[in-house]
């Protein structure tokens, strides 16, 4: 593990040092909201609302411990984002990317709120960052995916998604697959007949060396549960191995491609995010406006378009800084599912 999945000509310095101190319990003064530094759009916090809402939507499934170690929120368990909130450290021009999410979703221009419950749920301090790093994910099951793919519509000028199909609702499951450089990081598990309810003295009971499940490396096949969406899921896995197009970023992706018994899901899985996330251009079908509303800044498509809308000047290289709180308690407007009847396509 002597290579970082994260290209460190991606970061800043300032990003480093914060990325260095993660684990710093004094960098982290609240477990309730502790999205790293460097995860966190400036200028704007996610409401306490939604881990409320978390809580609630898996109280009947994992509740307050961590997804993967099924450990006690003593254990140092915090909120995580599926999708990060700030892919600048990941991404190149990240609202590029939401500017597409969000044409391909069936959104409004900045409706993509990332702060929304089903963007969030419980980690370790360990395998937060772990995930963060792209070190592991998560993976819908295969007849789901299948349906997402289904879903992407092919045309001269590629394939991009026009919405998002129905699925049933939550919570859904999946299988977490380890970047194979994990093999050296212990994967402990608490056992479901070893969590103990009723009084607060029953749960404070010290666990036994039987409570506790040693994984191998690589996981055989673990799945858990979870009320995350489908559509988040999917993305950060795609942008985990889709980290870079150097030299690094081929190797972390060939080495996902190359587990045993995932190549193809991954393979299914890479191509749907890659739907979702190409870049927009006068070229795909949309009218003037729509394509003015989404393009991010390119030079000479912008020119071209703005002479065409009678003189519209520059639209810039996207919004500034995007929003996270919609109606006030940081859930998103997101459609349920289906595609929008009178959508254009390519």
């Amino acid at each position: 593990m002597s290579q970082r999945l994260q290209s460190s000509s991606s970061a800043s310095a300032s990003k480093r040092a914060q990325e260095k101190s993660f684990g710093d319990v004094k960098t982290i003064k609240n477990t309730r909201s502790s999205t790293p530094p460097f995860r966190v759009l400036k200028g704007s916090t996610m409401p306490s609302s939604v881990n409320t809402r978390v809580d609630d939507e898996t109280k009947d499934l994992t509740g307050s411990r961590c997804l993967l170690e099924n450990t006690s929120e003593r254990n140092e368990v915090q909120y995580a984002h599926c999708l990060r909130r700030a892919m600048d450290s990941h991404v190149n021009r990240p609202f590029i990317v939401l500017n597409n999410l969000e044409y391909s979703w069936g959104l409004g221009h900045g409706r993509l709120n990332l702060d929304t419950s089903q963007n969030v749920f419980r980690l370790s301090v360990k395998f937060h960052r772990l995930f963060d790093k792209g070190w592991w994910i998560l993976v819908p099951e295969e007849s789901i995916v299948d349906i997402y793919q289904d879903g992407l519509v092919k045309s001269d000028a590629g394939t991009r998604g026009t919405g998002l199909p129905e699925i049933p609702s939550g919570p859904y499951n999946y299988t977490i697959i380890c970047h194979p450089d994990m093999g050296e990081v212990p994967f402990l598990r608490q056992k479901d007949d070893s969590i103990i309810s009723g009084t607060n003295q029953n749960r404070n009971m010290p666990l036994m060396l039987d409570d506790i499940q040693i994984l191998p490396q690589p996981l055989p096949g673990i799945t858990v549960m979870s009320h995350v969406h489908l559509r988040f899921v999917i993305c950060n896995a795609g942008l985990a191995m889709r980290q870079s197009t150097d030299a690094l970023g081929r190797q972390v992706l060939n080495a996902y491609l190359a587990i045993p018994g995932h190549s193809d899901l991954l393979k299914k899985i890479l191509a749907i995010y890659d739907s979702w996330t190409t870049l927009l251009d006068d070229q795909i079908g949309l009218s003037t406006s729509d394509a003015l509303k989404f393009l991010p800044n390119i030079p000479v498509k912008t020119a071209e378009l703005s002479k065409k809308s009678g003189g519209v000047e520059s639209i810039g290289a996207g919004p500034s800084k995007r929003s996270s709180l919609k109606g006030g308690d940081g859930e998103e407007d997101l459609p349920s599912g289906g595609i929008k009847k009178k959508r254009k396509r390519f």
